[in-house]
């Protein structure tokens, strides 16, 4: 009975082990994903700035047009 509650505690261990190593992996991923996500969001924040640098460039020259004639 002994040899079989070590086998059991062996195998129970290992089993163990492996599920803190998907879990690691799983959580590796996920943060991958949302560093990759929060990169995705950056780059569209940046393109939503430079349209709207451009729209204020273009609105500024036309006050200053209206403010001329």
């Amino acid at each position: 009975m002994s040899a079989y509650m070590n086998i059991l505690a062996g195998v129970t261990e290992q089993a163990r082990k492996r599920a803190e190593r998907e879990a690691d992996i799983l959580n590796q991923r996920e943060k991958e994903a949302k560093a990759e996500e929060v990169t995705e969001t950056v780059e569209e924040l940046k393109e939503q700035l430079k349209a709207l640098e451009k729209a204020t460039v273009e609105v500024t020259e036309k006050l200053k047009k209206a403010g001329a004639k």
